[in-house]
């Protein structure tokens, strides 16, 4: 099969940026000059010539990776990677960095602000990493943004934390990230409360309170309001993300695009349930998430209105 430039090519690294994504996110990424069918199309052509692969997320959905045959054809629009690879090792997490790093705005993002994806930092030789990756870090997270703040510049690591870890690997998280001067604050997306503040007892334990670098927001706020998530533990305790990244959401935002990553429809322009996350209107959450893997991300917001707690 024919492999068509520059569209072809800005799938291929668009897919080995994100590691994984559903078909409306490459639609929006690579084919908004083309119809949604028209994107359906031609991820199918790509998958019979073994380009890319379709990864199943449950039992009716799924999402698209490169295959090996579609990262050799990539290589040569790389540099030499310092870890060749591809492809996602946990999907249902790796879907969510692209909602947690773009909000509304997929593709792109607000002036002044930039992310540097965990596959770039992993496989790129550090010469080809932006001269303000940070150099002092030894945690690699799973994404950094670079906001711009009139003449200076500040990072800000995510971390997506969908199971947890001992209580020693997060005092060495806490150590790592607290040895870092470049690194200014660290913003983990966690499914519950009682998961921010099992990690929050770790950090604290280890590095203490002062200069506390580390804000928790809930996956399920994340899914339903995005960049207008609340800290619920933290530095920054009750106020928004659009706060700790200087950028409100604005018309150059769609509501309706913060959900593409999370519409697992292979085929979103005659699936039923893909309409419930439309551009056009308001999502129905209720209806789509009771039948999608994230439902188990949304249940656990009542939580907070049952815990009166103060918190770092």
């Amino acid at each position: 099969m024919k492999i068509v430039f520059p569209r072809d090519a800005d799938l291929f690294m668009l897919l080995w940026k994100h590691k994984i994504l559903t078909t409306r996110a490459i639609w929006l990424g690579a084919f908004q000059q083309t119809s949604l069918k028209t994107c359906y199309e031609r991820l199918l052509k790509l998958k019979k010539s073994s380009y890319i692969r379709r990864i199943p997320i449950s039992d009716s959905g799924y999402a698209w990776s490169l295959s090996i045959n579609g990262f050799q054809i990539l290589k040569d629009q790389l540099p030499e990677l310092k870890v060749p690879g591809y492809g996602s090792e946990s999907p249902l997490h790796d879907l969510f960095i692209p909602l947690a790093a773009y909000s509304q705005h997929w593709p792109n993002l607000p002036a002044g602000i930039s992310f540097l994806t965990e596959e770039e930092i992993k496989r790129f030789p550090l010469e080809y990493l932006p001269n303000w990756y940070p150099m002092d870090l030894i945690r690699r997270p799973d994404g950094i943004w670079r906001i711009q703040s009139q003449s200076k510049y500040y990072l800000v690591a995510i971390e997506i934390e969908t199971t947890l870890k001992s209580a020693l690997k997060y005092e060495t998280i806490a150590r790592q990230y607290q040895d870092s001067e470049s690194i200014d604050r660290v913003v983990w997306f966690v499914p519950t409360l009682n998961f921010a503040e099992t990690i929050l007892s770790s950090f604290i334990k280890r590095v203490g309170s002062n200069n506390f670098k580390h804000d928790f927001i809930l996956l399920s706020d994340l899914i339903s309001r995005g960049w207008e998530s609340n800290v619920i533990v933290g530095g920054d305790n009750g106020n928004k993300l659009t706060k700790i990244l200087n950028s409100p959401l604005d018309t150059a935002s769609i509501p309706g695009r913060r959900l593409s990553h999370l519409d697992i429809s292979l085929s979103p322009h005659k699936s039923v349930t893909s309409k419930f996350l439309s551009e056009a209107a308001p999502p129905d959450l209720a209806t789509y998430f009771k039948s999608t893997p994230f439902s188990t991300f949304l249940k656990f917001r009542q939580s907070l209105h049952t815990k009166h707690r103060s918190h770092i």
